[in-house]
């Protein structure tokens, strides 16, 4: 009787549809990739063209018949009836959802829709923890539900989630079960296990529903992602913001009851969560129409873009989310960015609106924004890693077509630098895209993101703890040079005022914070020339930096810039803001900062430490330290002095001030302080140093040098000469040896000091400048150095003098070939 019962059922249904289906169908084809193939098929399916307005009897009759019509199949699905009866009633089932759908009865639809659903799963699975594997009978069920999700993709709307929820536990079940089997057989392959062709089938009719989606209009693109975009919700605990999700609950409920599916249970997940999946998928074969490449998806590309990405973003972002879920979020945002970047270098064989796009660069900022977004905030460390890690992907693979997007990236860098990262290990992963920049794309980069470029290598990145990091920074900087050095600009050089005007009434870190500011074009002189003053000028902030290793690096690649580049690319307001903001300040900070160190250090003196275990003595601190800025002091102030063999340098505004202020160093570098002899702050490193600086700038002077420059370095080596040899009164016997047991003003260094003045007597002489004041002072500072302590009085020899003494001759004979007879008569 029941057999009989349900036959007749069936028939009658089967009846009702066959009126009404015919008239609404229409057939699709999508390219779809078969397993097996290289290549794409054309496949072509059935799709409700339209829903039927006005139904007419048979019609009218379904939309009152089904109420009664449904009880008796919910009856039938629960009896164990044969395979083809089994069939036929799944079937009669299935044209019914669909006749559902094409009248317009959502409620009938719905209804019989969450049938199926219901019959896909065993029902342990809503009841139990046990994994149960899902018979024939239940997988065919979903291929029904499939089907009339394929057909109905377009008016769906809410239901979608009822379908995608079911899809979901359905594959889980499978996994399961297959993972199961394999692990408990052994000689059993995963591949082997009973459920693989099951789950195999699973995920192929899914893929081909989703493949369909895209053909069918816009609608049924947005709710089906609205429906992952719940399903997400549900597992990751983010709020989804959605007007129609207490609806899709209420159908997930219909259908799957209210207990939670297998993907909910448990916090530790082994694989992609299936919304996650299923977006990152969906928008990566899609990647087109979501950029609006394909053409007439624009907007709706936009639209799907935005609801995708923001869900993946809200649950990579989430502190309710697992570390698992947020991870595989990331990872999802990471697999669309390069997709879409991927898609950007293929833009010319694309549509024309997305050409436009790309041109204009509103297409790369779409993309890369996903990825600031990701920096920004107290995001964990695993998702901002995984962040950058894409940037560095994306900038390996297409960098080039990033085009006006930049300042996105510079972003990201400058999230990363200003987070909270005490650990340092966002910072070694941002580092590669900076140093990627510098290598390959400084062309691409407007003056503003150079700028910026500029700001993240030498101020943040320079000023790292990581010492590699430091270094490395420092060294880059020779690439930004070199770009700046080949760089061409359209416009002569514009008339600004010049930095040492501008000091007279405000700071140099006043003048230097307007540069920051300053608005630059691309193409002019101007913004070429505030580039190089503010490279320049931030390697000599790192010049100043507590590590020795840093600051000698970083003052070793100013001056090597200023040596190669300098001649060539600067122009007057260059030279003029590199001397009087960069170059005298550097040099002047060496001095002081040297001075205040060694005195903390006298203060607190640190014996050497033993080893207990080898015997070795380490180093005593304070000898390397002085060490340390002694060479510091030395790089900067022989830098200094070698500039002045540029001819710019002596057009600069004031020249002859700044080449006083030049002396005015070498002399305190040489006597150990700027206003007074400091025997204790002197050591034979620094006087060294002091020396190569005064015979580099005496070098410089010609007979073409004015008579202000001469007298200039003649002063200063009056003060040097008297400086050398001045021991205040009740001194040690050791005031003149230093920490390392090394004589500081030996007769090296008195012999070098008397070899500084035959060529100044010589070139003040010429200028006519030579005095009778100048005269006692040479006498003074001849007598002085012949008498001093430390320096041998006379060669064993009687017959021969000294070396000392030749020179101090010589200086002396070239006083006397003065053109004033009263010049000579006091010699």
């Amino acid at each position: 009787m029941f057999y009989l019962a349900a036959s007749a059922i069936i028939s009658f249904s089967e009846g009702l549809v066959g009126d009404i289906l015919p008239q609404c169908t229409e057939h699709i084809s999508c390219p779809t990739q078969h397993s097996g193939s290289r290549r794409p098929i054309e496949v072509s399916a059935p799709v409700l063209g339209k829903v039927i307005a006005e139904p007419g009897a048979v019609g009218s009759f379904v939309k009152h018949a089904w109420a009664a019509v449904f009880p008796v199949y919910e009856f039938i699905a629960g009896v164990r009836f044969d395979d083809l009866l089994f069939a036929r009633m799944l079937e009669s089932a299935r044209q019914l959802v669909e006749t559902a759908g094409a009248l317009g009865l959502v409620e009938a639809r719905d209804s019989m829709l969450a049938l199926l659903c219901r019959g896909c799963l065993p029902a342990t699975t809503q009841a139990s923890s046990e994994v149960v594997v899902p018979n024939s009978r239940q997988v065919q069920c979903l291929r029904a539900v499939i089907s009339c999700t394929l057909f109905l993709a377009s008016t769906l709307r809410p239901a979608w989630y009822m379908v995608l929820a079911t899809v979901q536990q359905v594959e889980e079940a499978l996994f399961q079960s297959r993972r199961r089997l394999a692990a408990s057989t052994p000689n059993i392959g995963s591949d082997d296990s009973g459920g693989s062709s099951d789950f195999k089938f699973v995920r192929d009719e899914f893929a081909r529903l989703l493949g369909f989606v895209r053909v069918l209009n816009g609608e049924a693109v947005l709710w089906m992602i609205r429906g992952l975009r719940v399903l997400g919700s549900d597992l990751s605990g983010i709020v989804a913001d959605l007007d129609e999700v207490e609806e899709m609950r209420r159908l997930r409920q219909l259908a799957l009851g209210s207990t939670p599916g297998l993907q909910q249970r448990g916090n530790t997940l082994d694989r992609p969560t299936f919304a996650i999946e299923e977006l990152r998928g969906f928008a990566v074969s899609n990647i087109d129409l979501l950029m609006g490449a394909a053409s007439g998806d624009g907007d709706i590309g936009q639209q799907a873009w935005t609801a995708i990405i923001d869900h993946l973003l809200a649950t990579a972002t989430s502190t309710q989310a697992i570390s698992a879920i947020r991870t595989q979020a990331c990872e999802a945002v990471s697999d669309v960015v390069l997709a879409a970047m991927d898609l950007v270098t293929q833009a010319d064989t694309l549509s024309a609106n997305f050409q436009a796009m790309v041109e204009s660069g509103s297409a790369q900022v779409r993309i890369l924004r996903p990825l600031s977004q990701m920096m920004g905030g107290e995001h964990s460390v695993a998702v901002r890693k995984l962040t950058l890690d894409t940037l560095h992907r994306v900038l390996q693979a297409s960098g080039h077509s990033i085009t006006v997007a930049w300042d996105v990236v510079f972003d990201i860098i400058q999230s990363t630098v200003l987070g909270q990262d005490e650990s340092g290990v966002l910072m070694r992963c941002v580092f590669p895209c900076l140093q990627l920049i510098c290598t390959d794309y400084l062309a691409d980069l407007s003056p503003g993101c150079l700028r910026r470029c500029i700001s993240a290598l030498l101020v943040q990145f320079g000023g790292q703890q990581d010492l590699n990091i430091a270094l490395t920074a420092i060294g880059q900087a020779w690439a930004l040079c070199d770009y700046f050095h080949g760089a061409k600009t359209g416009d002569p050089a514009g008339s600004s005022e010049l930095i040492s005007t501008q000091l007279g009434g405000t700071s140099e870190e006043a003048v230097f914070d307007e540069l920051w500011r300053e608005d630059l074009v691309a193409g002019t002189t101007r913004s070429q020339q505030v580039l190089w003053l503010l490279v320049l000028h931030a390697l000599a902030q790192l010049g100043r930096d507590s590590r020795a290793e840093v600051r000698l690096g970083a003052i070793q690649t100013l001056f090597r810039a200023v040596d190669m580049h300098g001649p060539s690319s600067f122009d007057e307001w260059v030279w003029d803001g590199a001397v009087w903001a960069v170059i005298l300040p550097l040099s002047q900070y060496a001095l002081t900062q040297r001075a205040r160190v060694l005195n903390v250090m006298r203060s607190e003196l640190p014996q050497p430490e033993t080893d207990n275990g080898s015997g070795m003595v380490a180093e005593d601190p304070q000898r390397l330290l002085t060490k340390q800025w002694d060479e510091t002091v030395a790089a900067a102030m022989l830098g200094a002095a070698k500039t002045w063999a540029y001819e710019s340098v002596w057009k600069i505004g004031i020249s002859d001030e700044a080449w006083r202020r030049v002396w005015e160093m070498t002399r305190a570098m040489f006597i150990g302080s700027t206003d007074a002899v400091e025997w204790q702050l002197r050591t034979k490193d620094s006087v060294a140093g002091a020396l190569a600086s005064a015979r580099a700038l005496a070098s410089l002077l010609t007979s073409d040098s004015s008579s202000e420059s001469w007298r200039t370095a003649w002063e200063a080596w009056v003060a040097m000469g008297l400086g050398a040899t001045l021991i205040p009164p009740n001194a040690l016997a050791e005031i003149n040896i230093d920490d390392d047991d090394n004589v500081v003003m030996s007769q090296e260094v008195l012999c070098a000091v008397l070899e500084l003045c035959p060529p100044i007597v010589s070139g003040l002489r010429s200028k006519s400048g030579l005095v009778v004041d100048d005269c006692d002072a040479l006498l003074s500072v001849v007598r002085q150095i012949l008498v001093f302590a430390d320096a041998p009085v006379y060669s064993p020899d009687s017959a021969e003098m000294s070396r000392l003494q030749s020179l101090a001759l010589d200086a002396v004979a070239r006083a006397l070939d003065s053109d004033s007879d009263i010049v000579a008569a006091r010699v």
